[in-house]
């Protein structure tokens, strides 16, 4: 390499007594004259360290995780579903007998009965110093009895 900024190069025929190279355009004070060849080359490497690696693989791990645990959640609602609709069809079964035994017995008066009964006992739990608990049961129970009223009132309407 002959040495860049002097003015040895301006009398280099690559610029023709012109300030700036007629090949590489550059100014005579930083035109260089390299004794190698330049070759350009292409590389791929790796950007993934093991630290980025293994972190990728623990997320990865964590969301097949997640996944799993949601689909053996679906399995189950699956599950539970099916066995609310056997229950079901087991006391709509059980009502249908309990008519051919007793066909004057009104189901929905007597829930609408225990609804009554067990309405008044929440509000007697609530207005004391009963726990919260106590009413909170309540509640779900009434809750039921008032599905179990409408089980039997969508029995009685398809039939």
């Amino acid at each position: 390499m002959t040495a860049k900024g002097s003015d040895v190069f301006r009398g280099c025929a690559a610029f023709e007594g012109g300030d700036n190279c007629n090949v590489c355009k550059h100014h005579y004070s930083s035109h260089v004259h390299w004794r190698t060849l330049w070759k350009k080359v292409e590389e791929e490497y790796d950007c993934i360290d093991d630290y980025i690696a293994s972190t990728i693989e623990k997320l990865s791990n964590g969301m097949f995780d997640k996944q799993n645990a949601v689909n053996d959640a679906k399995i189950k609602i699956e599950q539970l579903e099916q066995d609310i609709q056997n229950t079901r069809s087991k006391i709509q079964n059980l009502m249908n007998n309990m008519k051919q035994i007793c066909s004057d017995f009104n189901y929905e008066k007597e829930i609408d009965l225990s609804i009554s009964i067990l309405k008044e006992r929440r509000e007697h739990v609530q207005s004391g110093n009963q726990l919260d608990t106590q009413a909170a049961q309540l509640s779900l129970i009434i809750d039921m009895f008032i599905s179990l009223k409408n089980l039997i009132f969508e029995n009685t309407i398809k039939k």
